[in-house]
């Protein structure tokens, strides 16, 4: 992954996280999925971070990481690169998909309260 990128991506991620976040903070009495979305959108930081890193060897840089460690021992470092990719689309999907859900609750509550009243 070009540096580049990584860095647009990284940004747009942490933006997103930054958002959800925030209309937690503003909706909590109406919904939770914008908790369960930046929740999500934080563990997609972590996941991003792997794939970039995943061909590097263990020792340049992290913690210890048990799971990267066997696919090195078993030469299929390509492998885990590609895991990193399935677990970085899932949460982020998962925290997309969360975000729309958040929306259509927020909605659904002041559509509600504008029939009600």
């Amino acid at each position: 992954m070009k540096k580049k990128h990584f860095i647009l991506i990284l940004a747009g991620i942490i933006l997103l996280m930054i958002l959800t976040f925030t209309l937690q903070c503003l909706f909590s009495d109406q919904t939770a999925e914008f908790g369960l979305s930046c929740g999500a959108f934080f563990l997609s930081v972590f996941c991003l971070v792997c794939y970039k890193n995943a061909l590097n060897p263990s020792e340049s840089w992290g913690p210890i990481n048990p799971t990267k460690q066997h696919y090195e021992k078993k030469g299929e470092l390509p492998k885990y690169q590609n895991l990193c990719k399935i677990l970085l689309l899932i949460t982020t999907g998962v925290g997309a998909l969360s975000f729309i859900g958040g929306i259509g609750e927020v909605l659904f509550h002041y559509v509600k309260a504008l029939f009600v009243h």
